[in-house]
């Protein structure tokens, strides 16, 4: 039967500081005696391969996608409203703030055809609210709450734009899901973000960045063109690196090298 252990994030978030030699010594070994390491994402495979896991070891197999259930939609949403779109859990790390402001400079330029819909729960609901209220913002957004999994497809379809401010992440998978249903992503340089969005497939902006991200939601509801080639090029970007159909044959790989 072959061993295979899985590493989907840094184990370093959860490891003080002064038990990290100790464990790093004894989590090398093991996962060298390992047939296969399996791990998400590429900037994984180097922080363990700086640890001493032998390259050898290891395969990067990232998070998967349905592209039949995320399916592309080749029209922007219906309505005269540009319709951005948060899905998240309601923390600090996540730095809704900086959308929130974002929309807020938006409307006192003058902007009003634009309104967010914020998907998710969590203990920042309370505080985030309060801040648009203060903002008088409050007409342009519009809380979701929960969604189960099973239906969250359905949210991207009725969107233009979905948006990941965090102040880190790793890989992901709301912006795969976006970017298989052809909605164009604006998010930070954090993760896995960076190498999700380069190359024309959605904007990049700095973290805590309020004026870029503003910059941002005006340059795409502005720029038809760059709007339908990020659209295209992160449908084909998902399709082709994280669909379902390839991520199976590279497991199969995986196992069968094991």
């Amino acid at each position: 039967i072959p061993g295979v252990v899985g590493i989907y994030k840094s184990s370093d978030s959860f490891i003080k500081r002064f038990l990290k030699t100790v464990y790093r010594f004894y989590e090398k070994h093991t996962l060298n005696l390992c047939d296969c390491v399996h791990v998400l994402s590429k900037s994984l495979q180097k922080e363990y391969l700086s640890r001493g896991v032998l390259l050898s070891k290891m395969h990067v197999i990232s998070q998967g996608v349905n592209t039949h259930k995320f399916a592309y939609n080749p029209k922007l949403a219906d309505g005269d409203k540009f319709k951005l779109l948060i899905v998240s859990r309601l923390e600090p790390i996540k730095s809704i703030d900086t959308v929130i402001y974002a929309l807020s400079a938006l409307v006192d330029n003058g902007c009003n055809n634009v309104e967010l819909t914020i998907v998710g729960t969590g203990a920042d609901y309370i505080r985030l609210v309060q801040k648009i209220y203060e903002l008088k913002i409050d007409k342009y957004i519009h809380f979701y709450g929960y969604i189960h999994n099973f239906d969250v497809y359905k949210i991207y379809q009725n969107h233009d734009v979905l948006l990941l401010t965090s102040k880190m992440e790793g890989l992901p998978n709301v912006v795969l899901e976006a970017q298989a249903s052809g909605i164009p992503v604006i998010g930070t340089k954090v993760g896995e973000m960076t190498s999700l969005l380069k190359n024309g497939r959605g904007v990049l902006v700095n973290l805590n960045d309020v004026k870029g991200v503003s910059n941002a939601i005006t340059l795409l509801m502005e720029n038809d063109d760059l709007y339908e080639n990020i659209k295209l090029n992160s449908r084909k970007f998902v399709v082709q690196n994280h669909s379902y159909n390839q991520l199976v044959n590279l497991y199969l790989k995986m196992y069968t090298v094991a």
